[in-house]
Formats: structure tokens, C-alpha cells, sequence
């Protein structure tokens, strides 16, 4: 997977505020993926304590959805933890276990918030600027945006709804 340098990763936290804001304005939100044929799964799992983090990918084909490939790297966090800007923090370890990756992602699906953030920039988007592939966030809990109660019937869903615009859906 290619990765799209857009700034020097070190930045202090005004600095990321005013990155996210210039991002912001870059992230697509049409549908450019019609038949996916490799999708990357993402997830990080940081101990309690902070300290040595985990980052798992694994790779279906679709819509077989045999494994492909998979691959895990473990690492330190340069950035503090800060609910809103996780998209600076997360970055170069996930790009840095998909650069292990043998296959291309047309799609990556990732357990954080996309355009359901305050500033429209959760790491979501951000992978998806920086690896040029289309994001797809499955975040929880619900960060910020409101919906309609769902029911309690299967396949349930509900347009989320941020500043008067549809910013995600709620399953």
C-alpha cells in the first residue's frame, strides 16, 4: 500500500488542530468502491498503562471472504492520548503494519470515528487521505451526531445526524 506523506508527523497539538482543519476540506464522501475485491480490517489494542501497543490487519477476499493475508506489529505511540485527535496519534502504526501487507486494499474498515467528529476528521478519514483508499469507520460509542431510535427489529438503521447533515448511519 502507498502512503501519501502530507506533513512531518511530528507536530505539537495547535498544530494538529490546524492540520485537521486543513484536511477536513480533502476527504471525499462518495461511493468510489463498487465491487471491493481485498478489504483491510484494522484494530489497536493499547494496554491499560499506555506503553507497548498492538496493531492487528487481516485481509478477506470479497465476496468470498477467505483470508488473504494478515499481519500484526507492535509498537510505542509518539502522541498523547487525546479523544479527538487519535487520528494523529494512530497513523504511523497502522500504515506501518499495512506497508507489511502483500496486497493492495481497495477498502479498509477501521474501529474509530470517520466523519462522525466533531471537526469531520476522525482516523478514518485521515487513513483514507493518507493511504489514497476508500475508509470505512464501524465506530462505537456514538462520539457525537444523533438518530432516531433503531427498534428492535434485525437490520436496523438510522440516518446520524451533525450540525443539520447526515454524517454516518447507526445500526
Amino acid at each position: 500500500m502507498e502512503v501519501e506523506r502530507l506533513y512531518d508527523w511530528r507536530l505539537n497539538i495547535d498544530q494538529v488542530l490546524e492540520m485537521q482543519r486543513w484536511l477536513q476540506d480533502r476527504v471525499s464522501r462518495s461511493e468510489r468502491v463498487t465491487s471491493p475485491r481485498f478489504i483491510v480490517g484494522v484494530d489497536i489494542a493499547t494496554g491499560k498503562d499506555g506503553g507497548m501497543t498492538s496493531v492487528a490487519t487481516m485481509v478477506p477476499s470479497y465476496p468470498r471472504l477467505g483470508l488473504v493475508e494478515m499481519a500484526v506489529a507492535q509498537g510505542e505511540f509518539d502522541f498523547p492520548y487525546i479523544l479527538e485527535l487519535l487520528s494523529f496519534r494512530d497513523p504511523p502504526l497502522i500504515l506501518g503494519v499495512c506497508g507489511k501487507l502483500s496486497v493492495a486494499p481497495d477498502l479498509i474498515l477501521v474501529d474509530e470515528q470517520g466523519v462522525t467528529h466533531p471537526r469531520r476528521m476522525g482516523l478514518a478519514c485521515h487513513l483514507c487521505l493518507l493511504a489514497d483508499t476508500p475508509t470505512i469507520d464501524y465506530a462505537k460509542p456514538r462520539f457525537c451526531g444523533s438518530h432516531c431510535l433503531l427498534g428492535n427489529k434485525p437490520g436496523g438503521y438510522a440516518e446520524m445526524l451533525g450540525s443539520g447533515e447526515n454524517i454516518g448511519v447507526a445500526l
